[in-house]
């Protein structure tokens, strides 16, 4: 857990969930899951807090039971032995930001590496935006900025107004105001209902599937190759 959560108990603190014999399911025996939410809470004046979103990340990480990158991670008895039964979380999972490389001949002599844009595909993808709207081959390692982009502050009033990103903008926005219109009901009706948590868990639920499926967020090829 994050720093400060507990009366009394600045550093963060450690919980440990333990079943007796016989209790786990069947499916989880001989498996450890290991969560490190250090970096789920609110920070405060005199103590820190966990808020709905950071409950709600632990535990659905907790009843999922599986790996998520940089958060959480089932491991098996075998390599717990193999480490000396070491239950120390960062060697299981540990959300650590991976070293950021350096390009050193690109803060020489300027250019855009191609590894660093190939690298990024996925994010140009989702916000419909291809690179070679922006850049110009230089040679097979590099790009340049368009020539008609002089300055830094060219670059993003240039992505803001490229056709791709408005049209997945506005994709966007319509499907989450679709999403609201169909879910908007559930809340309205909620004092009759009083069906707080389910209601919560239909809207996390669906809120994605919806998304997704209306705002179209399928791979786009680029043109930089």
């Amino acid at each position: 857990m994050g720093p400060n959560l507990f009366y009394g108990t600045g550093i963060p603190a450690c919980i440990l969930v333990l079943r007796a014999k016989g209790a786990k399911p069947r499916a989880r025996r001989g498996k450890v899951l290991f969560i490190y939410a250090d970096r789920e809470y609110r920070e405060g004046r005199a103590q820190n807090t966990l808020e709905p979103e950071h409950i709600e990340k632990i535990v659905s990480a907790w009843e999922a039971f599986d790996d998520l990158p940089g958060f959480a991670r089932v491991v098996g008895r075998e390599e717990l032995a193999q480490d000396g039964d070491n239950l120390n979380i960062r060697r299981y999972a540990d959300n650590a930001p991976p070293p950021d490389s350096q390009d050193v001949k690109a803060h020489l002599f300027g250019g855009v590496p191609r590894s660093e844009v190939a690298a990024k595909a996925e994010l140009f993808a989702a916000h419909f935006l291809d690179p070679a709207r922006i850049c110009v081959a230089r040679d097979a390692d590099y790009f340049d900025f368009a020539p008609d982009l002089a300055e830094k502050g060219d670059l993003k009033p240039r992505i803001e107004a490229d056709a791709g990103v408005v049209e997945q903008e506005a994709a966007l926005r319509e499907a989450v105001a679709r999403w609201w219109k169909r879910s908007a009901a559930g809340i309205t009706e909620l004092p009759a209902s009083g069906e707080l948590m389910a209601l919560r868990s239909r809207l996390l639920s669906s809120f994605e599937r919806a998304v997704r499926a209306d705002a179209k967020f399928q791979r786009r090829q680029t043109g930089l190759h």
